[in-house]
């Protein structure tokens, strides 16, 4: 995702997060979104690659990406004793050319 463009309503955009920690075992892993609106909301993430890797992986869907402006990304993991909150990320969302 770095030094992309991303626009309004784009499909198919990949968003990969190093958490660096072992996803062995772990299996809630989520990136916590903040839109331009305020509305907040989860995007479940796969784990990219070997889980030793700590990389998790969003691709977007239509609806995901459809307020121009700044996201906001916190990713999060849960395991049996608690969670853990990944640095925030922030990405912004272009109007195209038209």
């Amino acid at each position: 995702m770095a030094n992309e463009s991303i626009f309004v309503d784009s499909v198919g955009v990949i968003i990969r997060v190093d958490v660096k920690l072992d996803l062995t075992n772990i299996d809630i892993h989520y990136i916590n979104i903040k839109k331009p609106s305020g509305e907040i909301i989860k995007w479940d993430t796969t784990i990219h690659g070997n889980p030793e890797d700590g990389i998790m992986e969003y691709v977007t869907v239509k609806g995901d990406l459809n307020e121009v402006g700044i996201y906001l990304c916190n990713s999060r993991i849960e395991f049996e004793n608690g969670e853990i909150a990944g640095k925030t990320f922030k990405f912004y969302v272009k109007e195209p050319f038209t």
